[in-house]
């Protein structure tokens, strides 16, 4: 690769880009509401990963071609397959960053406050519910609402019907 006249391009195709940038969007978001700002730079580190790999899978099957173009572009098996490892890299992240001490002398592990409120609901629940579970966490109302509405957009619940709400 080293002897090669110029410089090789790498590229990924209109589709995988836009599915690139959809995927880490709505992933950021999720964990944005379930950890707040704490967790973004790790998806963009993902995100970052997930590139390289590809950039990697892509290069290795150059080797397997008598011509070296001068842009490669990555294949749609390449691409999935970097995705489907981030995918599995992202949940591993989220499960030791939820392990993680928080950062206290006494290093007791503590909830984000972005999960608290979530963590003290049932299954399913009406907004009288996540009211009376976010007074006892000291949460004002207007908060609980916008958090109730963070988890909606982040995917971790659902609304069932007018009102009432589903942990997903």
């Amino acid at each position: 690769m080293q002897q090669q006249p110029q410089r090789l391009r790498f590229a990924l195709s209109t589709q995988q880009q836009e599915q690139f940038n959809a995927y880490f969007d709505n992933t950021q978001q999720q964990f944005h509401a379930q950890f707040g700002d704490s967790f973004i730079g790790t998806v963009r580190r993902l995100g970052l990963s997930t590139f390289r790999i590809a950039m990697i899978l892509a290069v290795l099957r150059i080797y397997e071609t008598p011509n070296c173009p001068q842009t490669v572009v990555c294949t749609d098996n390449d691409f999935q397959t970097s995705l489907t490892i981030t995918k599995t890299l992202i949940h591993h992240a989220a499960l030791i960053f939820q392990q993680l001490p928080a950062e206290t002398p006494d290093h007791t592990p503590s909830v984000q406050p972005q999960q608290r409120l979530l963590q003290a609901l049932p299954h399913e629940f009406d907004r009288k519910t996540y009211l009376t579970a976010a007074k006892t966490l000291n949460i004002p109302d207007k908060t609980a609402e916008k958090q109730i509405e963070r988890y909606l957009q982040g995917g971790l619940i659902e609304r069932v019907a007018h009102g009432v709400y589903r942990k997903r």
